[in-house]
């Protein structure tokens, strides 16, 4: 987005949320969201409220003109220090595996891990991100 710009740090969609770590320079959050989601809703037209019924029955959202993809609002967090950084980076990778979708964070497809593995932006160790691995390294993590 050329008007908005930020970067991703991490992002990881699941089944039914996402999370994601996103730099931006400005106070101009919510209308990278709303570009975000005019933009994902765009691409696909099958999650829009029209097509909504299509795919869910929750007549809520149905009344509400909601679509299946996105809730109404974000919550949104300025992070504070390197340490907080590191923690939901990590924490956004390992959501796959905190939900049991899979046993290794490299596994699950839809996130920044494996990219940014390759491009030497996560530490090469998070390659190994299961529940063993986050238990022994969170704890004795300080930066």
């Amino acid at each position: 987005m050329r008007t908005h710009p930020f970067e991703i740090e991490a992002w990881v969609v699941m089944p039914d949320h996402l999370h994601c770590v996103l730099r931006i320079m400005d106070t101009n959050a919510p209308v990278r969201w709303s570009k975000i989601k005019a933009l994902t809703s765009k691409a696909l037209p099958e999650f829009s409220a029209k097509n909504y019924s299509k795919h869910y029955k929750n007549k809520s959202r149905q009344k509400r003109q909601l679509s299946s993809l996105w809730q109404k609002g974000y919550w949104e967090h300025t992070i504070r220090n390197e340490k907080e950084l590191y923690m939901y980076l990590l924490y956004c990778c390992y959501n796959p595996v905190k939900h049991r979708y899979v046993s290794n964070a490299t596994e699950w497809p839809y996130s920044t891990l494996n990219r940014y593995l390759r491009n030497n932006r996560y530490p090469p160790d998070w390659a190994y991100i299961n529940e063993s691995w986050v238990d022994s390294n969170l704890a004795a993590y300080d930066p």
